[in-house]
């Protein structure tokens, strides 16, 4: 069986732990399905210190998390999304249909730690979703899939430049 195209993304909800989920874009819904763990890419500390101790420790931890985080995902694509969305109250399932609108842009100057790119996702009739992709496949991967199953709900102003490594910000196309 085709798995569709996945990519992980974390939540920071007012008040509450950090979220980590993974977000699955099928041929006709996006999956949310939450990861266990509340450790992120972000909470090693900036990648660009001059103390070696905590040089140390954050390439220790993001080491951690990139090894723990991968595990979570092949754990989560053996089973499949459509399995898991009964198994915690924050997975769910949303319909093209249902979104309202959808903006991936370039890192919030005030954002939680380092990340790529900051996805919101606006859903009838709930409150607004508002994401950080903190690694560089994860946007990679929301970059080509996202357009094709939300289209015009759906507004990019962040791309990925393939020379440099970096996301780079692109014109937003107008409103709809």
């Amino acid at each position: 069986m085709n798995e569709p195209p996945a990519f992980n993304v974390r939540a920071y909800p007012a008040f509450r732990m950090a979220r980590n989920f993974r977000v699955y874009v099928d041929r006709d819904a996006l999956y949310l399905i939450r990861m266990s763990g509340v450790f992120g890419n972000a909470d090693a500390g900036p990648r660009h210190t001059l103390h070696p101790g905590k040089r140390a420790i954050g390439m220790l931890l993001r080491w951690w998390v990139e090894k723990s985080q991968s595990a979570q995902a092949h754990a989560l694509d053996a089973t499949g999304p459509r399995m898991m969305l009964d198994s915690h109250p924050h997975n769910r399932r949303v319909e093209p249909a249902e979104v309202v609108e959808s903006r991936l842009r370039p890192p919030q100057l005030l954002g939680y730690g380092e990340h790529l790119a900051h996805w919101s996702l606006t859903v009838r009739d709930r409150r607004p979703l508002k994401f950080q992709i903190e690694d560089a496949e994860s946007l990679k991967t929301a970059l080509e899939h996202l357009p094709r199953l939300l289209g015009p709900a759906l507004r990019v102003s962040v791309g990925w430049d393939d020379a440099n490594g970096e996301p780079v910000r692109v014109a937003e196309p107008p409103p709809r």
